[in-house]
């Protein structure tokens, strides 16, 4: 939690006329998201077994992808936005943008990260580290190096 507001300090406060900075960082939820996450998580922590007889703990598998890919996903979608706004729709001020923005991120996060596996760029599941040659990719990885 502590880095998370150092993060949210740099972004907000050193980086905030730079784009990177504008983009990443929003003043409406820094510091409210950063405690939510910690409360979120330590009440979690607390409920073990919360969702253990739901379809949900299966789907920890794809986390970390949909983590990843989802930033790409939300760029295109915020560049459609745009695109619709200088084509003189005004999807920004329509509250259905803005229900429907963070599920398609999400969709299309797994979507992308799916096709990935599927085109055998990435092995879901699959144990990357140095030394491990129990996976296939870890093994080509090693023989590409050697």
């Amino acid at each position: 939690m502590f880095l998370a507001l150092i993060v949210v300090y740099v972004l907000g406060y050193h980086l905030r006329s730079e784009a990177f900075g504008s983009y990443v960082y929003a003043p409406s939820y820094g510091i409210s998201t950063v405690l939510l996450s910690a409360a979120l998580f330590l009440f979690l922590l607390s409920q073990p077994k919360l969702f253990a007889n739901t379809p949900l703990p299966a789907w920890g598998t794809y986390a970390v992808g949909i983590y990843v890919t989802h930033p790409t996903v939300f760029a295109i979608l915020r560049a459609l936005r745009e695109t619709l706004e200088s084509m003189g729709y005004a999807i920004d001020s329509m509250i259905i943008w803005h229900l429907v923005t963070t599920p398609a991120t999400i969709v299309g996060a797994l979507v992308v990260y799916l096709l990935a596996h599927k085109l055998r760029l990435i092995e879901i599941g699959a144990v990357i580290c140095p030394g491990n040659h129990g996976s296939k990719l870890a093994g080509r990885i090693n023989t590409t190096i050697r």
